[in-house]
């Protein structure tokens, strides 16, 4: 009778093993807490303007109500701050194993840097540790009452206080201005006219300024080829020099995207001769305009970016190129009253 009673006690001992081994990795998985490895990234003047590394980590920690950064952590966060213009965006990847699992990006205008790191802490919570982050952080422990100390002689009357001193100026450094987003910008590119020469021919254009991000004033020096155009009595060709003074209004369409709209007024002189005649007495016109011009600038990076325009030039005078037939004018030329431009300029902004 003894027998049957010694198998099922070592039945149910296995069976009770056996439970306990398949629970003990549940168990274990349970108190593991998701952690990443953090790379934060402050690019250009974010530098100076976002919060720290430390203080984005105690945002998160704040979030999950502990630190989940590691070193040894199977996932990465990066964290990148960008700002092109007045557009401040921030994109935070998380990715494990080599592979990307989630991408977002937020952005903010003008100064809201504080706000823009809050709001990438409480998607880099989510994206970590989903369950934490819905949790919240652990509330705070009650305060301990303390029975009241035992009731104590009144302390002696205090000394009397000294003579007051003078005031002396505070040594105290005032806080420093806020980066401005005044500095410099340089152009160059080559550009198209139409009705501005006897011929359609390219031309160079350099310039140099002063950029506000949302407003810009530019000074511009540029030159076409020579161009020409042949008539019965002979060819007429002519090379246009001017100069432009181009303010212009800079409204920021999207990150790193904005349009220019300008007045561009011009004053140059046009440089003619004939060929194919008897005589040939080379002249300089000169010559001045005024006009709206529209552009698009794309850029790839805070310095650096392209851009494309088309300009109206409006003229102050006609140019009339004649040649003498015998003793008569000849006019085989004569510059339209309404001309267009159409350029394409690479842009550099030191910051």
């Amino acid at each position: 009778m003894k027998r049957p009673y010694r198998h099922c006690v070592l039945y149910v001992f296995r069976v009770a093993v056996a439970c306990l081994v398949m629970a003990a990795p549940g168990l274990t998985h349970a108190t593991e807490r998701p952690t990443a490895t953090l790379d934060y990234v402050r690019q250009g003047r974010t530098a100076s303007e976002c919060p720290d590394e430390a203080t984005f980590r105690a945002l998160v920690g704040a979030k999950l109500g502990y630190d989940p950064f590691a070193a040894a952590a199977a996932s990465s966060l990066r964290v990148v701050l960008r700002r092109f213009g007045s557009d401040l965006s921030g994109t935070l990847t998380l990715s494990s194993g080599g592979a990307a699992r989630g991408e977002r990006t937020l952005h903010a205008s003008g100064d809201g840097c504080d706000e823009l790191a809050a709001s990438l802490a409480l998607a880099a919570a989510v994206a970590i540790d989903p369950d934490a982050a819905a949790r919240g952080p652990a509330p705070a422990p009650a305060p301990v009452v303390s029975e009241p100390p035992a009731a104590t002689p009144p302390p002696p009357p205090p000394p009397p206080p000294p003579a007051p001193r003078e005031p002396t100026a505070s040594t105290t450094p005032a806080p420093e201005n806020a980066r401005s987003a005044l500095g410099p910008r340089f152009v160059g590119g080559v550009f198209i006219p139409w009705g501005l020469t006897p011929g359609v021919a390219p031309g160079a254009r350099i310039g140099g300024g002063i950029d506000a991000d949302s407003w810009l004033v530019m000074v511009e020096a540029s030159s076409t080829l020579e161009s020409s155009k042949s008539a019965p009595l002979g060819t007429v060709s002519a090379q246009l020099f001017d100069a432009a003074l181009v303010p212009c209004f800079r409204p920021t369409l999207s990150a790193g995207v904005a349009l220019a709209l300008c007045a561009a007024g011009r004053i140059g002189m046009l440089r003619s001769n004939a060929e194919q005649v008897e005589r040939a007495a080379p002249q300089t016109d000169l010559v001045g305009s005024l006009g709206p011009r529209a552009g698009l600038e794309l850029l790839v990076s805070p310095s650096v970016g392209f851009g494309v325009e088309a300009e109206i030039p409006i003229a102050f005078s006609r140019v009339h190129l004649v040649i003498d037939d015998h003793g008569q004018q000849r006019e085989v030329w004569a510059s339209s009253r309404v001309g267009m431009v159409a350029a394409a300029t690479v842009i550099f902004r030191p910051r």
